[in-house]
Formats: structure tokens, sequence, C-alpha cells
């Protein structure tokens, strides 16, 4: 969620990524994380693209959050592509085609037939 350019949000991630957006009075990333935290989460890895010094200023390390945060910084090119990226397509891909086995098999879907 972090990766990105927000283009769907324009104008507003014009000067403000989208995990900084906010819901409330909080940003997006910052629910999130302390919803992790509170689930039992200690770390939780966050790739960043698009003001991603935004990002890191404000979440640091994640212990306001009750949380370890490790950033990976997505390549330019990754950053401002329009298309979902990769990895997403291959998991896309994957549970595609569990689905698809576990309809032959049962003749209906099921989410424990296409959960990891």
């Amino acid at each position: 969620m972090a990766g990105g350019l927000g283009t769907r949000l324009r104008p507003l991630t014009y000067a403000i990524p989208k995990p900084l957006l906010p819901i409330g009075d909080r940003p997006i990333l910052e629910i999130l994380l302390v919803q992790l935290a509170r689930a039992g989460f200690t770390r939780v890895h966050v790739s960043t693209g698009y003001k991603g010094e935004l990002i890191k200023s404000y979440f640091g390390d994640g212990h306001r959050f009750g949380c370890n945060i490790a950033y990976a910084v997505q390549e330019p090119a990754a950053a401002d592509s329009q298309s979902t990226s990769p990895g997403s397509a291959k998991v896309g891909s994957m549970l595609d085609t569990r689905a698809t086995a576990a309809r032959r098999r049962t003749g209906r879907t099921r989410r424990s037939d296409i959960s990891g």
C-alpha cells in the first residue's frame, strides 16, 4: 500500500503519499500498524516508493505504534508504474489456479481451498 504514486487518489496524493492520507485524525498506515501491533505482530515491513521519505519520517522505526518497521525502497521505475506489480500478479495467478482446481474437485470454491 505504501508504494506507487496514488494516481487514483489525486489530487490528494500530489502532496501526501497514500499511507499518510488521514482517516479521521490519523493516517491510514498508522491505523493499520496499531491494529497489527494489537494483534500481536511485532515486525512490519513497509515497501515505499513515491514520497517514501515522508513515510519514514512520520513512522520512524515504529516504536510509537508498538512495532518494529523495516523499510524496502522501490526502484523509481516500479514506483512510477501504473500497473500491478509482478509479485501481485504472481500471487493472483496462483490463487486463480487454486480456486479453479478447487472448483473442479468440489464444484464450488471455499476460502480454505484457496488459502496458503
